[in-house]
């Protein structure tokens, strides 16, 4: 063999090595991060345009007036649902992304609310206000979502949630997408046209403990178009159909099984396109669960149970295609309480009076007879509407427990953020050159209406929880912005706060101070804020953001002054020396001209 074919066979050998080791290289993968909304990005689509696949991007209580777009897998998490409020709309199309404890409503006309052309999703616990849409208010087209805990108040004409629609599918691009495999459960739908809906290319889906209450129609298995797959193979169990114009309606559709349902105060609890319509093919789907399982609870079933056996002794025919072999004679058993509560205000202070309303919470089948209340603080209260204060600051899980009249019971648990209580801070002197030199600063301190300053604990009061009050400089109280109202008058050291100020890398501009501290009675604390204007510019004495002559003239005013003369001025004691004198002019002269 030649050496070059030697070298030429080593050369190859070499090369597949590296191009394997190439392959095999394995990316560094970033571990999960929070980014919160507005604290990091203004807007939440700008937080999704920068997340990584699988970041939580949680949103702060507020209003935020987007059509939102989640176009990788990540968990959009809002901080309260009642108070952090999408004003727009979400549309999902990627997969595994969560949509959790937010109000999504809309001032303007939109096609849905939230619509989700992806696989693997969860929308949880989200409050769905839908005045005017044209469809609905989460409409789903993939496989295996989950739409759980979720009140949906409309929209009318459209539906509270659709399921399938296999041409929206080809408009977003997802040609042939069925909707297998989903799961609607635990949501309360209202004033909507449709509650839910099942449509084209839904298959296989679980509708289970839904309360569907007051809607032109509760449940709809409807086929849109001839050419589409009819919605089939759904299972519709333990939930709860009442006070509906019709309680299921059903188009062309088959083997769809419907067990353990309660149908209560409907008009009319079925009805089938076929009836009115030759033309369309009537509808054949599975009523009951077999026997002893049994079938549903249709308040209107006249037949009698001799046997005893909580099954109706004759079916209940809806139809010639359609009938429940094995109706139950009572509401079916798992029929449990939904708690839900609400509070006002949504953000208390301590010490204010805060409204709990569980007037919301709904009975299944029974009736409630105990609301029990665990406010999170080691206190309790028994009622539908009670009242309670908090006296400290911070998170607390409320519960609420709901028994009905079955002794049935639900729990709902939800955090409430007590804030501290709102002072009226006024921070003296309202301008610094953090280069020159004073004694202290003050801070004169006014509480609301139903606390007294004399209560404030002096040294637990803080400046932006960094710079401790100074106990040696005066502390008194009195009315010293003159409004009736007595004010605390605090200092804090002169050196500690610019030396802080200075730290943030301020060179001139107006910095927000906060003045944070407690009560000594209950505990409570307060907060309250004041804006300076501040100069980092050697020699800027009256701190408008350049060196100039202006400068040099207050200082010559106070020339020649000291701490004990009637015409000193700290400003302009440039070098800390306690005299004003030709150092200091010099200094001044020297930065002449300078700005920020």
């Amino acid at each position: 063999m030649s050496r070059k074919i030697v070298f030429a066979t080593v050369l190859i050998l070499l090369l597949i090595g590296m191009l394997s080791s190439a392959f095999n290289i394995q990316p560094v993968k970033a571990e999960p991060k929070t980014i919160v909304v507005p604290d990091d990005y203004l807007t939440i689509q700008e937080a999704i345009d920068a997340a990584s696949w699988g970041d939580t991007i949680l949103v702060r209580v507020g209003t935020y007036y987007e059509n939102v777009s989640v176009w990788k897998p990540v968990l959009l998490l809002g901080e309260n649902v009642e108070s952090t409020i999408v004003n727009g709309s979400i549309e999902v199309v990627a997969n595994n992304v969560d949509i959790v404890n937010f109000t999504i409503t809309s001032t303007t006309y939109l096609a849905e609310v939230i619509r989700i052309f992806a696989d693997n999703c969860r929308v949880e616990r989200n409050i769905i206000i839908a005045p005017s849409i044209q469809w609905s208010g989460i409409h789903v087209v993939g496989d295996q979502n989950e739409i759980i805990y979720n009140i949906i108040h409309g929209p009318h004409p459209g539906c509270g949630i659709i399921i399938g629609a296999e041409w929206l599918a080809q408009k977003a691009g997802r040609l042939g997408d069925t909707s297998y495999n989903n799961i609607i459960a635990y949501n309360y739908i209202t004033c909507a046209c449709f509650g839910i809906m099942l449509t084209t290319s839904a298959l296989y889906n679980q509708l289970m403990r839904n309360i569907v209450y007051g809607n032109d129609c509760g449940v709809g298995l409807v086929k849109w178009w001839d050419w589409e797959p009819a919605p089939s193979a759904n299972i519709i169990v333990d939930n709860v159909i009442r006070d509906n114009n019709m309680g299921i309606e059903t188009f062309e559709t088959s083997s769809n099984i419907i067990y353990h349902n309660n149908f209560i105060d409907n008009i009319r609890q079925v009805y089938d396109e076929s009836w009115d319509d030759p033309f369309v093919d009537p509808s054949l789907n599975i009523w009951d669960n077999g026997y002893p399982s049994g079938g549903n609870y249709w308040d209107d079933y006249a037949g009698v149970d001799a046997d005893g056996d909580g099954i109706g002794d004759a079916p209940y025919v809806i139809d010639s295609n359609n009938i429940d072999r094995y109706p139950l004679m009572n509401p079916w058993g798992t029929g449990i309480p939904i708690a839900s509560f609400k509070w006002c205000p949504s953000s208390p202070e301590v010490g204010e009076l805060v409204t709990f309303d569980a007037s919301a919470s709904l009975p299944v089948g029974g009736e409630i007879v105990s609301y029990e209340w665990d406010f999170g603080d080691g206190n309790y209260a028994s009622g539908e509407i009670v009242t309670h204060r908090y006296s400290s600051v911070g998170s607390f899980t409320v519960t609420l427990n709901i028994t009905d009249s079955e002794g049935l019971w639900d729990i709902e648990q939800k955090q409430i953020q007590v804030l501290p209580v709102n002072a009226t801070i006024d921070i003296n002197p309202n301008t610094l050159n953090l280069r020159s030199e004073g004694e202290l600063i003050t801070a004169y301190i006014e509480l609301p209406e139903g606390y007294n300053v004399s209560d404030i604990d002096a040294s637990t009061i803080m400046l932006d929880n960094t710079v401790a009050v100074d106990l040696s400089g005066p502390i008194a109280v009195g009315d010293y912005d003159n409004d009736t109202v007595l004010d605390l008058m605090v200092c804090f050291n002169w050196t500690e706060v610019a030396e802080y100020i200075l730290s943030k890398g301020v060179v001139f501009g107006n910095v927000t101070l906060e003045v944070s501290g407690k009560l000594y009675n209950n505990e409570a604390a307060f907060t309250g804020i004041d804006i300076v204007l501040v100069s980092s510019l050697l020699g800027d004495i009256n701190v408008d953001g350049i060196v100039n002559m202006e400068d040099l003239y207050i200082a010559a005013i106070s020339f020649g002054s000291n701490l004990n003369s009637p015409e000193w001025n700290p400003k302009a004691d440039i070098n800390g020396d306690n005299i004003i004198n030709l150092l200091d002019l010099y200094l001044i002269a020297a930065n002449l001209g300078k700005q920020a």
